[in-house]
């Protein structure tokens, strides 16, 4: 009888534990698909998707990289009709309004500093019929490399659509000038600058300059033409973005992402290429190795060609499946043929409205291997040195100050500012003494009637402001060596959260057996 008790006590306490058991392994596949279905639910399926588009500008906070950038919501708003007319009674001599920083002790060189900035602006306002002001944020410090002189961007490039029907992207300070009743909310700076102090920099009033420095005056003048829109928005994002060789320039690639530190494994919504209001006028030159009878050909055919891909307003699974799916496409080869032209001499060239392309301005395609922000957004070094268009040359001699380079180029009443490069201006938009009334982008009248893609830009972003990048306007952050191919953040964990549930089991199994 008692071997009877002992053997029910064991059959009974072996049911209990195998009761238990099958309880935490109920437990154990529930959890396991609840974070599996977590982890899924992070990406989308691969069917192409698309999504509603809204106006988004880019935001440049830094102007030594370009290539970081924020989007950020600007919706169309009206403007006080009022106070405008009050804004524009009081430019005067000069159109610039200047919020200058300066990061370094020595307040005599500061004030110098502060002095050539408000005598560039003046000198621009000369040459211009600027109707509200343009607002500078301008920073004077030392950027920790001598070689470094300085830069300066559009604080923001907003959407508009042309008069050809194709939205591209204007300078802030641009659109400004066009006095819409209705206007996509501006930045509250137009131009951001920054400059070194710690490069040997000569002023007015310093005396004769020496060999080896850089003429303050002439540098500043420069950039600030590249803040009020001398700018391309063709250059190799892509390969920047993978840390790659270059091989394929580009427009501005809109990509957007669900998470704010995205990996390539991070789900991607493309929305197609946008170029800026300065890509309308550059027309590419055919070559020896191009077919017999090959026309010049704009810029904007190639974003329409480029625009063929996706097509623009997909979701795309992962960002790598995005790129390799465009760097494998037919449509990549036109950003492959760009690359090239883009490193040969007398390649390209901008045409002004109304000019024939006998009249153009070659621009900076001679250097090889390709020099982002040097190749196409500036002229050709080789044709316009000794001229009266010397500004915008991607290299400036030391030792010579901005008289010398205009007494060499002919002493052109304007100044430092050509006639090549106030016709430039004069065809982004910008109103100059013999022509009042350029031809302007459509009015937005409503925040959601941006159209798609070719005719649009990057949409359906977070509302909230953050940097996108690290070397690529893109949205894309490049993870870095050996972290490309990584799971996402949260697929991690969610694993070890299963592995510490197996292991709990585990535990348990040993104890009650």
């Amino acid at each position: 009888m008692k071997s009877s008790k002992s053997s029910k006590s064991s059959s009974s306490s072996s049911s209990s534990s195998s009761y238990i058991l099958i309880f935490f392994y109920i437990i154990l596949i529930l959890s396991q698909i609840t974070i599996v279905s977590s982890a899924t639910t992070q990406i989308p399926k691969s069917k192409p998707k698309t999504k509603s588009t809204s106006r988004k500008c880019i935001d440049y906070p830094d102007p030594n990289n370009p290539n970081k950038y924020s989007f950020s919501s600007c919706p169309t708003v009206k403007t006080n009709q009022d106070s405008n007319n009050l804004i524009n009674s009081v430019i005067g001599d000069n159109a610039f309004q200047l919020n200058f920083t300066c990061g370094i002790k020595d307040k005599k060189l500061c004030k110098k500093a502060e002095l050539a900035f408000e005598e560039a602006g003046k000198v621009i306002s000369k040459a211009f019929v600027f109707n509200t002001p343009i607002n500078i944020n301008a920073l004077f410090a030392d950027l920790n490399d001598a070689r470094l002189l300085g830069s300066a961007g559009p604080a923001r490039l907003i959407p508009l659509m042309s008069e050809d029907s194709m939205t591209r992207l204007y300078p802030q300070s641009l659109v400004k000038q066009f006095n819409f009743s209705n206007h996509p909310e501006f930045n509250e700076a137009d131009i951001i600058a920054m400059f070194n102090a710690g490069a040997d920099f000569w002023f007015e009033n310093d005396g004769p300059i020496k060999p080896r420095q850089a003429n303050f005056h002439t540098v500043i003048l420069h950039e600030l033409f590249h803040g009020l829109g001398f700018t391309s928005g063709f250059r190799d994002h892509v390969n920047n973005a993978l840390d790659q060789k270059s091989d394929a320039i580009s427009p501005i690639p809109g990509l957007t992402f669900e998470s704010d530190d995205p990996t390539l494994m991070d789900p991607v919504f493309f929305q197609g290429f946008a170029e800026t209001i300065f890509d309308k006028f550059v027309m590419v030159l055919p070559d020896s190795d191009d077919p017999s009878g090959t026309p010049p050909t704009p810029f904007s055919n190639f974003t329409k060609q480029l625009n063929n891909f996706g097509p623009p307003n997909t979701n795309f699974s992962t960002a790598d499946d995005f790129f390799s799916k465009l760097t494998n496409s037919p449509e990549w080869d036109v950003a492959k043929y760009l690359f090239k032209k883009a490193t040969l001499e007398k390649s390209m060239m901008f045409v002004p409205r109304d000019t024939d392309i006998i009249d153009g301005t070659v621009l900076e395609t001679s250097l090889d291997p390709y020099a982002p922000g040097s190749s196409i957004s500036h002229v050709s070094e080789a044709l316009y040195t000794g001229t009266s268009d010397f500004l915008m040359r991607f290299a400036l001699e030391p030792g010579i100050t901005i008289n010398d380079l205009i007494m060499n180029g002919g002493n052109y009443s304007g100044g430092a500012i050509g006639p090549k490069l106030s016709s430039i201006m004069n065809s982004l938009g910008y109103a100059t003494p013999d022509n009042l009334e350029p031809i302007i982008p459509t009015e937005p009248s409503n925040d959601d009637e941006v159209p798609i893609v070719p005719t649009s830009l990057p949409s359906s972003v977070p509302t909230t402001t953050k940097p996108i990048y690290s070397a690529v306007p893109t949205g894309f952050v490049h993870p870095g060596p050996g972290v490309s191919s990584s799971p996402s953040l949260k697929t991690n964990k969610n694993c070890l959260m299963m592995i510490l549930l197996n292991v709990i089991i585990i535990i348990i199994m040993t104890t009650v057996i």
